[in-house]
């Protein structure tokens, strides 16, 4: 009876394997899916992402689609403002510095406003040298005809050591038109090349210069190369700019009327003065018939007026004192 007892409750816990009468648990069998453990599914490896590099990407050649020739644009380096007189030297490329081949060459001259210049040139390769008066050389090596593009190639001159000068009267004002001359005291190097300027005008803004100067030491003087008084010396350039003001001396002013018979302004009348010591100044009358001469030293002159058409007038006259104001009238017979 025992054994039975025993069978049947083995049959039982064996037939229904999700019950078990152990602490009131079910109990899955050993190899059911819920008793398996299952593994976390592996994670993809991190990748850092790196930039990609760029290609190479081959660009088109740059095809020509300026002129057949040299088209530039000279200018000061130091303003940008065209530079209206200027020489243009066009040598074949070469390895040979182009400064030391311009022996021979006389290059081409321009004189034009707008500093503007062409020259027709074969297909090639080119070395231009710019010169200027008062400007060191501008040089561009390589340049090719047919040019890249049509805008011209800026040529930039600049002035190198020099001397820049303004002149003012005794109000302190600039003044304008006055001539300047340079002189050479001492050059530091005895073989450098001598300044081709030497005489230069002020501007509007009553300013001269000369440059470029090898290194030495220099004198200026106002509206006669003798003058003594209107005279600056000891100007050392060594390198760079000097800058100087010079103060002109009081003189003679003479203000002269030219006029007809009857008393009408005669323009285009031309009016010279000439003194015993070789001064001379000279100008035309404008429309109201009148001529400013200036910066008249002491001497006695002759003032002497002619017109086509008409006889011409003289008139001798002194001027004495260092500084006056004078005024004339001059009748012609047209």
């Amino acid at each position: 009876m025992v054994a039975l007892l025993g069978w049947i409750l083995w049959t039982i816990s064996a037939g229904n394997p999700l019950e078990s009468p152990v602490n009131g648990t079910l109990v899955p069998p050993p190899d059911s899916p819920a008793q398996r453990t299952q593994d976390p599914l592996p994670l993809a490896p991190t990748r850092t992402e790196k930039p990609s590099r760029p290609r190479n990407i081959k660009k088109p050649p740059v095809l020509p689609t300026g002129p057949n020739g040299i088209r530039g644009l000279v200018l000061d380096a130091e303003n940008g403002k065209p530079i209206p007189i200027f020489q243009v030297y066009i040598l074949e490329a070469a390895e040979e510095a182009p400064l030391s081949r311009l022996e021979g060459n006389r290059g081409r001259s321009f004189h034009v406003r707008t500093g503007v210049f062409y020259a027709e040139r074969d297909s090639g390769r080119w070395d231009v040298v710019v010169k200027a008066p008062g400007y060191e050389p501008s040089v561009l090596t390589g340049l090719p005809t047919p040019a890249l593009e049509q805008a011209p190639v800026r040529f930039e001159l600049k002035r190198g050591p020099g001397i820049v000068g303004l002149v003012l009267d005794e109000t302190f004002m600039p003044v304008p038109d006055v001539k300047s001359f340079l002189h050479i005291t001492k050059l530091s190097d005895s073989s450098a090349k001598m300044p081709l300027v030497r005489i230069a005008t002020t501007g509007t803004d009553g300013r001269f210069s000369y440059a470029p100067l090898p290194d030495g030491e220099y004198a200026v003087t106002l509206l006669e190369p003798s003058n003594a008084v209107d005279r600056l010396s000891g100007l050392r350039v060594f390198g760079d700019t000097l800058h100087v003001e010079m103060y002109l001396r009081p003189r003679h002013k003479l203000t002269v009327w030219t006029q007809a018979e009857n008393g009408t302004p005669l323009p285009d009348v031309q009016v010279e003065l000439r003194s015993t010591q070789a001064h001379f100044a000279h100008g035309k009358s404008n429309q109201n018939g009148l001529v400013l001469l200036e910066h008249l030293p002491d001497g006695i002159y002759t003032l002497t007026a002619t017109l086509q058409g008409a006889p011409p007038v003289q008139e001798e006259l002194e001027l004495i004192g260092g500084s006056s104001r004078q005024v004339r009238w001059l009748t012609l017979s047209p």
